[in-house]
């Protein structure tokens, strides 16, 4: 029993060892600029969009990043009505399993030896008449769904709610990305990025012909990055200043 003991404090230590090397390094490395990353988005009936900026693109393509941009876009679903900004601080706030979002965030900094930033989200809960479809252009990286560069939610009014819409609201999704429209009659008025006639010709017919009332309310679409100004290392000043 008393081997227990010592082999369990013994894992605790090393549990907290890490958490507390995790948090200097992520308070080392916290001025340093993040403009690289990833934009990931989650629909399951409630819907979010979640961007997470690293320092450089070979970290986020790593399987640590890509897990974290995955954990937090699923888990910050479900607040609020309509694609609404979130804080930051109430995402960063919210628990996984046994540890916050913060917390999660500042692991895997101390894994991978970068700044790594939560910058923005947007979120809705599960509403009865409203379907949301999500896109992710990932621009040839080997991603899994629902992560890339680019990415766009778009909110349906379907009424009465039919799921069946579900596959053309995925693709005005990834018109959305592809266009980038500005206003959703912008959307309205686009040639359909599949072709057969505008946007808004071929959300009508698809209504009729599933014998329900469509209408777009809102999209987002977000591109990495944007917005950001990317400061020029110095990797040799860099590599000097990590050894001191």
């Amino acid at each position: 029993m008393a081997q227990d003991n010592h082999y369990e404090n013994a894992i605790q230590w090393l549990k907290d060892d890490e958490e507390q090397s995790s948090q200097k390094r992520a308070q080392k490395l916290s001025s340093r600029n993040t403009t690289e990353g990833l934009v990931g988005v989650y629909s399951d009936g409630s819907a979010s969009m979640v961007e997470i900026n690293c320092e450089t693109d070979f970290v986020a393509k790593s399987d640590l990043f890509v897990d974290l941009v995955k954990q937090v876009s699923k888990n910050a679903a479900g607040y609020g009505a309509g694609l609404q900004d979130v804080s930051v601080d109430e995402i960063l706030a919210k628990k996984i399993e046994d540890q916050s979002v913060k917390e999660l965030i500042t692991f895997t900094i101390g894994k991978l030896g970068e700044n790594i930033q939560l910058r923005r989200v947007v979120s809705s809960k599960e509403e009865k008449d409203t379907i949301y479809g999500a896109y992710s252009h990932q621009g040839g990286q080997s991603l899994p769904q629902g992560m890339g560069r680019i990415s766009s939610l778009v909110q349906i009014k379907c009424e009465p709610k039919n799921q069946e819409i579900q596959p053309l609201a995925r693709k005005l999704a990834q018109h959305i990305s592809g266009f980038n429209p500005t206003s959703v009659q912008e959307l309205y008025d686009q040639p359909y990025l599949f072709g057969g006639g505008s946007v808004k010709e071929i959300l009508d017919q698809e209504a009729q012909k599933l014998g329900v009332k469509c209408d777009i309310v809102d999209f987002k679409r977000w591109e990495c990055g944007e917005g950001l100004e990317k400061k020029q290392e110095n990797f040799a000043e860099e590599v000097a200043r990590q050894m001191k």
